[in-house]
């Protein structure tokens, strides 16, 4: 990020990930287990209305390619710290019979510095 994030302001972006090799391949995009996210930090909710009622519906990674949206703000105790963002955006396992294909995975970091 150009610019610090302060308490109470809200951060929110769009991670995408898509597949080059076969347009049925199962993309999807999460955090990274290792370093991880900074706490409090969502991928934002989907949600969807039929008959003019308006309902959470479940993640599901979608065919080909696909865009996260993503939020973070930073709260009282988070300050005065530098936190990295990790997330991994892959080709779902299944399409390589159970096993990951380390040329199927990208890593993305975001460094957020919280004055």
């Amino acid at each position: 990020l150009k610019a610090p994030l302060h308490i109470g302001e809200t951060l929110n972006f769009e991670l995408s990930s898509s597949s080059v090799l076969v347009k049925d391949d199962i993309v999807d995009v999460q955090a990274a287990v290792e370093p991880g996210i900074p706490i409090g930090l969502e991928f934002a909710r989907l949600y969807q209305m039929q008959a003019g009622v308006t309902s959470e519906i479940q993640y599901r990674a979608p065919l080909g390619a696909n865009t996260r949206s993503v939020f973070w703000t930073p709260h009282p105790g988070q300050q005065g710290k530098s936190h990295l963002a990790s997330f991994v955006g892959y080709i779902a396992p299944q399409n390589f019979y159970g096993t990951s294909c380390p040329l199927a995975i990208r890593h993305m970091h975001i460094q957020i510095e919280v004055p």
